[in-house]
């Protein structure tokens, strides 16, 4: 069996709400609080693969901590 990790950099917004981006495939997903975000981010999953074997798919999410602009 064939597992696929998903890793998503979440971040939360000036107006507190969360946004979690997936790095490898094309999902993306907000929610109001942290737990509202999870929940999301296993439906977009969920809803991405449709039709697939979920059980095989691992999910992590990774908060962004900081931003750094470099300017040249």
């Amino acid at each position: 069996m064939v597992r696929k990790f998903l890793v998503f950099e979440i971040s939360e917004e000036e107006d507190h709400s969360w946004t979690a981006t997936c790095s490898s495939e094309d999902i993306f997903t907000e929610g109001t609080n942290f737990r509202h975000l999870k929940n999301n981010v296993e439906e977009a999953v969920r809803a991405h693969f449709q039709g697939e074997n979920h059980h095989k798919l691992t999910i992590h999410l990774d908060k962004m901590v900081a931003e750094i602009s470099v300017l040249a």
